[in-house]
């Protein structure tokens, strides 16, 4: 009885400081802007044929191409992906009769290019290859955990801010944190569709590809205890 007494004492007495009366809270938001490390290139290789093997031949074909292409714009093997391989059956609906017409092959291919600046000459010469079907690209960081980390301490610089404004007008001062938050952070890699990249394809010169600096945000909620 004692030892309870005790315990619900000590919290009594912690209870004012833990869920001061007299606080602030306020919101920060920080942002970084930075150009990408790199693109990566989402491709699908596709062919279909009247038999398993012609098709995986024509996706083969393509991929071997593919490499070559790659090399020769000094991108390494190493970040290709090019892992798996699909087949799929290709049926047609023929007076109400599900008709079989051949084989689909599909190779997915990720191609992570670290030299941007070959970005629309890598996109003009894979569209010459037959069978080719560029999804997008997407841009990257290497690091994107500390451009996060940079955010939110703006964040954080924002929010002390604005709590030393509002309490030096009311005529108080900060006295310490009581909660922090961490809001939702953004980032979106942006998808630079093949649709817009089929222009370059056609002229005898592929266009530039136009990358701009990237925004990665934080947002963070903190509650001040103040003494009035």
């Amino acid at each position: 009885m004692i030892r309870t007494s005790i315990l619900l004492s000590a919290a009594l007495a912690l209870a004012p400081a833990a869920y001061a009366d007299d606080y602030i809270e306020v919101s920060g938001h920080g942002a970084v802007e930075v150009m990408p490390d790199y693109a990566e290139l989402h491709l699908t290789l596709k062919a279909t044929a009247k038999t398993l093997p012609d098709a995986k031949q024509q996706v083969d074909s393509a991929m071997m191409q593919l490499l070559a292409t790659s090399k020769n714009l000094g991108i390494s093997k190493d970040d290709i992906e090019a892992a798996q391989i699909r087949n799929y059956p290709q049926y047609e609906w023929r007076k109400q009769e599900r008709v079989f017409v051949g084989e689909q092959v599909t190779r997915p291919v990720t191609i992570s290019l670290r030299e941007l600046e070959r970005h629309a000459r890598l996109v003009h010469e894979l569209m010459q290859i037959d069978g080719m079907h560029i999804n997008h690209t997407q841009l990257r960081f290497n690091d994107r955990d500390a451009l996060q980390r940079q955010a939110l301490a703006k964040a954080v610089e924002q929010a002390r801010s604005k709590a030393d404004a509002m309490a030096n007008a009311a005529g108080a001062r900060i006295e310490r944190v009581i909660r922090m938050v961490e809001g939702g952070g953004s980032y979106h890699p942006p998808m630079l569709q093949a649709r817009t990249m089929m222009e370059s394809a056609k002229a005898p010169a592929p266009a530039p590809t136009l990358f701009q600096e990237q925004k990665i945000e934080a947002q963070i909620n903190v509650r001040y205890e103040i003494d009035s």
